[in-house]
This record gives C-alpha cells, sequence and structure tokens, in this order.
C-alpha cells in the first residue's frame, strides 16, 4: 500500500504501463479533488 500522490508519480514515470491501474489511480485522483 503507498500513498495515492506516491503511486502518481511512478504513472508519470512510466514505472506503472497497467491500463487499468492508471485508470483507478486517475478515477481515485479524481475524486479526491472533487469530493
Amino acid at each position: 500500500e503507498m500513498p495515492l500522490a506516491e503511486a502518481l508519480a511512478l504513472v508519470d514515470a512510466g514505472t506503472i504501463r497497467d491500463g487499468k491501474t492508471i485508470m483507478l489511480l486517475q478515477y481515485a485522483a479524481l475524486k479526491r479533488l472533487l469530493f
């Protein structure tokens, strides 16, 4: 388990490349910003 910000940084760096994982992280980030 890791903080959302760290996971998003791994997406930006290209470390996380799985599409479903990226979509989940993007969704979680969007929901955090909206609510």
